[in-house]
């Protein structure tokens, strides 16, 4: 099942007023059927007309993607998965291309919803079926016989207890005995110093003076020995202000040159951008004898390769089918880059040739 979402975009009125709409999470299922107009006339797209369709996700996140022309004038745009990834509001926009012309249309918000459960994580990022079956397994199981305010202190635990205050018949305090009067002991405990038996040297005040005249002529030598280090830490300091300042007049000097040089590099940047990066190839047949088993993907046992001179392995292509052929759901919606060739992938080999609309070669 596929959903085609048909709108007409306008190549010198804004289309600011225009939604193409998708789903979070949706693939290989939706597209946009595109009637371009001049200041609403419509405008015949002949199919030898190079469609790219150019998107900003909510995120500002930007590729280029590859359409086609249909038979009656409209140009047809996949919605694919990498559209649909980020949920939110981007813009869209389509520019035709005649050799070296290019002609866009003013742009259109790309809404794409919030799937319910596109990201099944919990506060803490982890996975909430996971989580959940966690929790279960601490889980206690109810005991037969008990419930969740049952008494369990047995009348053996209360006579235990018992026994054990029955058997108390003497305290003592440093080995002297004391007298329990209706089950209280008084124990007397000393709060004051004249109270305690001095049976040690106790610090007398001219052991603290002595202490505290030690002390002051320790902290006075430190003292010096700080002022000194500090006094020597201030004169590198000072020379490292001078350092500083000589090596800042330096940059300084160099700063013009610096700009210079940027502005070459931001020229230079502005060119790269402008030097394209795609190479389209379109309406490639590819017969019925060049498909052959093969056991790269489980799902798609054939293959059917594609010669092209200077496609490398670490190139990325993208393949537009046909609608027919995208919705017999026949041909894998990946392929893969060798040197010298491009693959695609099917579930059956194919009962007649087939021919691809659109061939996207990005160089990496």
């Amino acid at each position: 099942m596929i959903a085609v979402q048909k709108i007409a975009l306008d190549i010198i009125r804004s289309n600011k007023c225009k939604v193409i709409r998708s789903k979070q999470g949706d693939c290989l299922t939706r597209f946009a059927e595109i009637t371009v107009t001049k200041e609403g006339e419509v405008v015949f797209v002949p199919n030898n007309i190079t469609v790219l369709v150019n998107v900003k996700r909510a995120d500002d996140a930007q590729r280029i993607y590859v359409g086609s022309v249909n038979d009656n004038g409209t140009v047809q745009i996949p919605i694919n998965t990498w559209m649909n990834e980020v949920a939110g509001i981007g813009q869209l926009d389509i520019s035709l291309l005649d050799g070296e012309t290019k002609l866009s249309t003013m742009y259109v918000q790309f809404d794409v919803d919030e799937g319910a459960c596109a990201h099944m994580q919990d506060d803490e990022g982890g996975d909430v079926i996971t989580h959940v079956i966690g929790e279960l397994d601490k889980k206690i199981d109810k005991v037969d016989g008990m419930g969740l305010s049952s008494n369990d202190y047995t009348n053996e635990d209360k006579e235990l207890l018992h026994s054990f205050e029955s058997n108390i018949n003497t305290i003592k305090v440093n080995g002297e005995e004391q007298k329990i009067v209706g089950k209280v002991v008084d124990i007397c405990v000393p709060t004051r110093i004249n109270e305690l038996e001095n049976d040690s040297d106790f610090a007398n005040q001219d052991y603290v003076t002595n202490e505290i005249s030690k002390e002051a002529k320790e902290r006075i030598s430190a003292d010096k020995a700080i002022n000194e280090i500090l006094s020597s830490f201030s004169k590198e300091i000072e020379q490292n202000k001078k350092d500083i300042t000589d090596l800042h007049i330096a940059i300084t000097n160099h700063q013009s040159d610096l700009e210079d040089k940027q502005a070459q590099i931001d020229d230079l940047q502005l060119y790269l951008e402008d030097v394209p990066q795609q190479k389209i190839i379109k309406n490639v047949t590819i017969p019925v004898l060049d498909f052959v088993e093969d056991d790269t993907f489980e799902d798609y046992p054939y293959r059917a390769d594609i010669s092209i001179d200077d496609v490398s392995v670490d190139d990325y292509a993208n393949i537009s089918f046909a609608l027919a052929d995208v919705q017999s759901k026949n041909y894998a919606s990946i392929c893969t880059t060798d040197d010298g060739k491009i693959s695609i992938y099917a579930v059956e080999a194919p009962l007649s040739d087939i021919t691809i609309p659109l061939i996207e070669v990005i160089k990496v």
